[in-house]
């Protein structure tokens, strides 16, 4: 059937593969807790795209690049992009296609036109720099091509007739090349500045999916959201463990490394660090910086524990408060700034009694500890 699809004439092939853009769109966007990603490969999404135009700021000129291609009638490009349908998806546009027809309710101009609104050569090209940025450095040409094609989605943004997902999938876009970028700069002004723009366009981003029930537009406003706390608040130099009024005091109850464990009795290493004060139980714990709860339960000898995990400019760090109170812990995927609470200072799990038990990990909540010291104030150990 697809074949007498293809083959019946050219409205009807516009009109297939009009349809088969319609389905695919949003999904050339989706985030996870690291990058995007595209649903086809950046081979497959330049040759679709070749045709389709550009929206360019005045001015702008792309270092070392040729002019963009003219931009055709678009055909061409939609019907690369009608090969990479599955079966499946095939069926629905064949079904489409045959309502459309029946009802007259397909406008090929109109989805055509969106199409060039999309702006989808620019994502294409930031998209394979910034997955560059995770791994190398830049150099000043590569960074000043990026700045180029930001520009160019900026000037897609200001512009009219983007629905509030494409708006803000693009806003999502930019604020994570942005992130990037900062994370790499290593001017301290150059860094703030491209900090503030990317939780500019993260928050630009929450505000265009906010009427968006989708799931992949519900985790993209978590996403932007654990950024835009992430990018205006530094991550350390606070005590998870704070005294109830102030007027306590918190000690070093045994040190991060090798000990004698004191439930066991028998020498192990020790992962974290253990901080507990005067009639500690139910001190308020709170988070050390900013970040979103990954874990909030019962977790083995932690007993209550959260799990918090931090994205910061050149690693990610994982910061775990165990042998809490069951109640007072926040849900996973709560956001939280430092100093907000993620518990109550008890004994559950394997514990001798009150107290904090504190460690950061490094990749992931399971993968290797590290000394917490470097990132809390100065404690007093007890003697």
């Amino acid at each position: 059937m697809m074949a007498a699809v293809v083959t019946s004439g050219n409205l009807r092939l516009r009109l297939l593969v009009a349809c088969f853009f319609m389905l695919t769109v949003g999904r050339l966007f989706a985030a996870d807790a690291s990058q995007v990603m595209l649903r086809y490969s950046l081979e497959q999404l330049e040759a679709v795209t070749a045709s389709a135009t550009i929206t360019a700021p005045a001015g702008s000129v792309t270092p070392d690049e040729p002019p963009p291609p003219r931009r055709g009638d678009g055909e061409e490009a939609l019907k690369q992009l009608l090969q990479l349908a599955g079966k499946k998806e095939r069926k629905i546009i064949e079904r489409i296609l045959e309502i459309g027809e029946q009802t007259g309710k397909i406008k090929v101009a109109k989805i055509t036109e969106k199409l060039s609104r999309i702006n989808v050569p620019a994502v294409v090209e930031l998209y394979r720099d910034v997955k560059t940025l995770k791994f190398t450095k830049l150099d000043a040409a590569r960074i000043q091509r990026i700045q180029t094609r930001l520009g160019e989605i900026d000037a897609t943004l200001a512009g009219k007739g983007l629905s509030s997902r494409e708006a803000g999938d693009l806003a999502f876009f930019a604020g994570m090349a942005r992130d990037r970028l900062a994370a790499q700069a290593a001017d301290r002004r150059e860094k703030e500045r491209l900090r503030r723009e990317a939780a500019a366009s993260y928050e630009q981003s929450v505000d265009k999916l906010a009427g968006e029930r989708d799931q992949a537009s519900r985790e993209k406003i978590a996403d932007a959201s654990e950024r835009i706390v992430g990018l205006n608040y530094e991550f350390g130099n606070l005590l998870p463990l704070a005294p109830v009024k102030g007027n306590g005091r918190v000690l070093m109850t045994s040190d991060y490394g090798m000990r004698v464990h004191p439930v066991s009795k028998v020498r192990r290493f020790h992962a974290g660090v253990d901080l507990a004060g005067w009639k500690c139980d139910g001190w308020p714990v709170v988070a050390i910086g900013p970040g979103r709860v990954i874990s909030s339960g019962w977790d083995g000898g932690y007993g209550y524990a959260v799990v918090v995990s931090h994205n910061l400019d050149d690693r990610n760090l994982f910061t775990r408060y165990a042998h809490l109170r069951k109640a007072g812990r926040p849900g996973v995927g709560a956001v939280v700034k430092p100093g907000d609470r993620v518990g109550l200072c008890n004994n559950t799990g394997v514990s001798t009694g009150s107290h904090l038990h504190f460690e950061i990990r490094r990749n992931s909540d399971s993968g290797p500890s590290t000394d917490p010291k470097p990132y809390l104030p100065t404690i007093e150990k007890l003697k």
